[in-house]
Protein backbone atom coordinates (compact mmCIF):
# COMPACT_ATOMS: atom_id res chain seq x y z
CA UNK A 1 0.00 0.00 0.00
CA UNK A 2 1.35 3.62 -0.92
CA UNK A 3 -0.35 6.71 -0.15
CA UNK A 4 -1.10 9.25 -2.83
CA UNK A 5 -2.66 12.51 -4.18
CA UNK A 6 -5.76 12.17 -6.62
CA UNK A 7 -7.09 14.88 -8.58
CA UNK A 8 -9.85 14.36 -10.95
CA UNK A 9 -12.13 16.33 -12.67
CA UNK A 10 -15.02 15.55 -14.51
CA UNK A 11 -17.03 16.74 -16.46
CA UNK A 12 -20.62 15.89 -17.52
CA UNK A 13 -22.23 17.11 -21.65
CA UNK A 14 -26.06 16.13 -21.57
CA UNK A 15 -28.67 18.22 -23.55
CA UNK A 16 -28.92 20.85 -20.71
CA UNK A 17 -25.48 22.02 -21.01
CA UNK A 18 -21.61 21.59 -19.41
CA UNK A 19 -21.14 21.29 -16.08
CA UNK A 20 -17.70 20.46 -14.24
CA UNK A 21 -16.79 19.21 -11.29
CA UNK A 22 -13.09 18.40 -9.26
CA UNK A 23 -11.92 16.83 -6.41
CA UNK A 24 -8.76 16.92 -4.82
CA UNK A 25 -8.48 14.14 -2.30
CA UNK A 26 -5.86 11.66 -0.70
CA UNK A 27 -6.27 8.26 -1.66
CA UNK A 28 -4.40 5.15 -1.02
CA UNK A 29 -2.85 2.80 -3.90
CA UNK A 30 -2.86 -1.14 -4.00
CA UNK A 31 -0.94 -3.10 -6.72
CA UNK A 32 -1.16 -6.56 -7.77
CA UNK A 33 0.09 -8.28 -10.92
CA UNK A 34 -2.72 -7.25 -12.88
CA UNK A 35 -4.40 -4.60 -11.82
CA UNK A 36 -3.81 -1.43 -9.59
CA UNK A 37 -6.34 -0.02 -7.17
CA UNK A 38 -6.93 3.43 -5.82
CA UNK A 39 -9.19 3.81 -2.92
CA UNK A 40 -10.68 7.21 -1.93
CA UNK A 41 -13.08 9.19 -0.08
CA UNK A 42 -15.59 10.71 -2.84
CA UNK A 43 -18.12 12.30 -0.75
CA UNK A 44 -19.20 12.46 3.24
CA UNK A 45 -20.56 9.17 2.97
CA UNK A 46 -18.81 7.21 -0.18
CA UNK A 47 -15.91 5.44 -0.71
CA UNK A 48 -14.47 5.31 -4.51
CA UNK A 49 -12.44 2.38 -5.44
CA UNK A 50 -11.34 2.19 -8.88
CA UNK A 51 -9.40 -1.30 -9.50
CA UNK A 52 -7.36 -0.30 -13.06
CA UNK A 53 -6.28 -2.94 -15.76
CA UNK A 54 -4.69 -2.71 -18.89
CA UNK A 55 -7.40 -2.19 -20.90
CA UNK A 56 -10.54 -1.10 -18.32
CA UNK A 57 -11.39 0.78 -15.26
CA UNK A 58 -14.31 -0.86 -12.66
CA UNK A 59 -15.46 1.94 -10.58
CA UNK A 60 -16.96 0.73 -6.93
CA UNK A 61 -19.07 2.82 -4.72
CA UNK A 62 -19.38 2.07 -1.20
CA UNK A 63 -21.40 3.93 1.36
CA UNK A 64 -25.15 4.85 1.16
CA UNK A 65 -26.21 3.65 -2.27
CA UNK A 66 -23.59 1.17 -3.88
CA UNK A 67 -22.68 0.83 -7.30
CA UNK A 68 -20.48 -0.58 -9.81
CA UNK A 69 -19.47 0.51 -13.46
CA UNK A 70 -17.65 -0.87 -16.01
CA UNK A 71 -15.36 1.25 -18.36
CA UNK A 72 -14.24 -0.41 -21.34
CA UNK A 73 -13.12 1.39 -25.31
CA UNK A 74 -16.17 0.51 -27.27
CA UNK A 75 -17.61 -1.53 -25.30
CA UNK A 76 -21.37 -1.03 -23.44
CA UNK A 77 -21.75 -1.94 -19.97
CA UNK A 78 -24.41 -2.09 -17.73
CA UNK A 79 -24.75 -2.12 -14.12
CA UNK A 80 -27.54 -1.47 -11.69
CA UNK A 81 -27.57 1.71 -10.22
CA UNK A 82 -28.79 2.54 -7.05
CA UNK A 83 -30.16 6.18 -6.13
CA UNK A 84 -32.84 7.47 -3.46
CA UNK A 85 -35.38 7.18 -6.51
CA UNK A 86 -34.91 3.31 -6.94
CA UNK A 87 -32.31 1.02 -9.16
CA UNK A 88 -32.20 1.96 -12.57
CA UNK A 89 -29.75 0.01 -15.90
CA UNK A 90 -26.86 2.50 -16.11
CA UNK A 91 -25.39 1.95 -18.94
CA UNK A 92 -21.51 3.39 -20.14
CA UNK A 93 -20.23 3.04 -23.77
CA UNK A 94 -16.72 3.76 -23.62
CA UNK A 95 -15.52 5.77 -26.22
CA UNK A 96 -11.97 6.63 -24.82
CA UNK A 97 -9.79 5.05 -22.24
CA UNK A 98 -6.12 6.11 -21.79
CA UNK A 99 -4.12 4.59 -18.57
CA UNK A 100 -0.55 5.33 -17.97
CA UNK A 101 0.15 4.33 -14.16
CA UNK A 102 3.59 3.90 -13.50
CA UNK A 103 5.56 3.20 -10.84
CA UNK A 104 4.88 6.58 -8.82
CA UNK A 105 1.12 7.65 -10.16
CA UNK A 106 -0.06 8.44 -13.62
CA UNK A 107 -3.13 9.65 -15.53
CA UNK A 108 -5.98 8.44 -16.49
CA UNK A 109 -8.30 9.94 -19.36
CA UNK A 110 -12.22 8.66 -19.87
CA UNK A 111 -14.46 9.51 -22.16
CA UNK A 112 -17.70 7.95 -21.85
CA UNK A 113 -21.58 8.13 -23.13
CA UNK A 114 -24.52 7.18 -20.42
CA UNK A 115 -27.37 5.13 -20.52
CA UNK A 116 -30.45 5.22 -18.44
CA UNK A 117 -32.92 2.36 -18.86
CA UNK A 118 -31.09 2.37 -22.56
CA UNK A 119 -32.37 5.93 -23.20
CA UNK A 120 -29.23 8.50 -23.76
CA UNK A 121 -28.79 11.11 -21.00
CA UNK A 122 -25.15 12.36 -21.72
CA UNK A 123 -21.25 12.48 -22.45
CA UNK A 124 -18.63 12.40 -19.44
CA UNK A 125 -15.13 12.77 -19.44
CA UNK A 126 -12.96 12.06 -16.37
CA UNK A 127 -9.01 13.02 -16.18
CA UNK A 128 -7.58 11.63 -13.25
CA UNK A 129 -3.93 12.27 -12.04
CA UNK A 130 -2.70 10.28 -9.30
CA UNK A 131 0.54 11.17 -7.60
CA UNK A 132 2.33 8.79 -4.74
CA UNK A 133 3.89 10.52 -1.50
CA UNK A 134 6.30 9.46 0.14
Amino acid sequence: MAKAWVRAVSTQISPRGEETAELTTEAEIYKDMNSCYIVYKSGMDTVTTMKVERDRVVVFNNGKYNSKLVFERDKKNVSPYITADGIFDLGVVGKKLHIDLQGTGGEIDMRYHLMLDDAYIGTNELKMIVREVN
